[in-house]
């Protein structure tokens, strides 16, 4: 009998964990106390204001490259989303399983794009699913664990949640990374150096459920983690990662390589870290609507400056430039996976200053300063039109989250 692709990528990532010899012990039958003892809630409430300081009003500006944080949230005040988070993490012991379910409320949910391409209520229902999966560990080696539904992607120096990023707005290659996946995914931690990530999913789409045109056009997943040991001084602790999604992107035939390399290294100044971030997508066979589209690529680079300057004050700061041979960054492209009108090739340049003040508990107090700039010298600029031409855009953001 002949496996097609999906069955023999399903078994690569399991068949680590599950041998002939290995048997889970008899364990007396779960009861829904325990479940919910073990059970933890958490989650946030986020909120915004932004203006447009330079580069016309929200009605006027274009704002390529964003996620999250695009020309209806200019010029006013917005709520963000409202998170809600309920976990069972598995423990140690062997043949432990958890879950978790992450939902998401609110405009930012709609960006996610969560729902079936095409749908007459695309993305307008205010209500995600971030993730929700079943998680187990299983006693190979070290520990063997895996997750199975919808789960974050595994490449990027940024994440979805806008509190666990050291600023408000996202960067470009944020932009270019998918947020999230359905399918398998296992994890190992060879040693406190080395960890791994392998899964398949059934598309690079956000889209729960989505399928790729063909059946065996799956999407592959893989990732190294490196973390220094604490026998390297100043540098000890010091994170790097480097990934790839490769895969169909939706049911019209388009396929993305995603590509990730980043990290974050600790120095002597106490508080004072460096980071930095590269991320390549390369777009092959695209059609949509019947026609055909030639195949693209974008590419961008990041640097980050944390700094922890008081016990509650922090300060971030971001330089950003990304450049794409096929209008990757307008959102139309993001949202469906193809070129848009009119084709034209984008070079970007942005620099974000975050502070960072703690003056409540539970909650983040942020201020950022974003510039942006073409630098493709594009005809009314890339964050205008024709008829008004914008090549800068200054943003000015008060961002207020409570976690609980």
């Amino acid at each position: 009998m002949k496996l097609n692709r999906w069955c023999a990528g399903m078994l690569a990532v399991s068949v680590a964990g599950f041998s002939p010899a290995a048997q889970a012990e008899e364990k007396p039958a779960n009861n829904i106390k325990t479940a919910i003892s073990s059970t933890t809630i958490s989650g946030y409430v986020s909120t915004s204001a932004n203006w447009l300081l330079q580069g016309g009003d929200s009605s006027q500006t274009r704002l390529p490259g964003r996620s999250f944080v695009g020309q209806n949230k200019m010029d006013g005040i917005n709520l963000d989303a409202a998170n809600l988070v309920i976990e069972k993490p598995f423990d140690e012991s062997l043949w432990s399983a958890g879950y978790k379910i992450d939902l998401m409320l609110g405009p930012d949910a709609d960006a996610l794009g969560t729902s079936v391409l095409g749908s007459a209520d695309l993305n307008q229902s205010d209500f995600a699913v971030k993730q929700a999966y079943v998680s187990a560990i299983t006693p190979v080696g070290n520990g063997l664990n895996f997750k199975m539904g919808v789960f974050d992607t595994i490449i990027g120096y940024e994440v979805v949640h806008s509190g666990d990023n050291p600023h408000y707005t996202r960067s470009y290659g944020f932009f270019l990374e998918p947020f999230q996946h359905t399918g398998l995914l296992a994890n190992y931690q060879f040693n406190e150096v080395l960890g791994m990530s392998m899964g398949v999913a059934d598309s690079q789409s956000s889209v729960i459920n989505q399928r790729a045109d063909e059946e065996e056009n799956i999407t592959y997943l893989g990732a190294l983690y490196f973390t220094a040991p604490e026998g390297m001084g100043v540098l000890s602790d010091s994170q790097a990662s480097v990934g790839t999604t490769y895969g169909g992107f939706d049911t019209v035939g388009n396929e993305r390589l995603n590509f990730y390399a980043g990290g974050t290294i600790m120095t002597p100044i106490e508080g004072l870290n460096l980071g930095a971030a590269y991320d390549y997508v390369q777009r092959n066979n695209n059609t949509f609507s019947g026609a055909t589209a030639a195949d693209g690529s974008a590419k961008t680079i990041a640097g980050y400056l944390t700094w922890d300057a008081t016990q509650k004050l922090d300060l971030n700061f971001r330089a950003d430039y990304a450049e794409s041979d096929d209008g990757f960054f307008d959102l139309r492209n993001r949202r469906r996976g193809t070129i848009g009108a009119p084709v034209y090739n984008e070079e970007l340049f942005a620099l974000t200053l975050t502070a960072d003040y703690s003056l409540w508990p539970n909650v983040i107090t942020r201020t950022e300063l974003r510039y942006d700039q073409d630098l493709e010298d594009q005809a009314g600029g890339a964050f205008g039109t024709v008829n008004t031409p914008n090549e800068e855009a200054f943003m000015l953001g008060l961002n207020l989250i409570y976690q609980f």
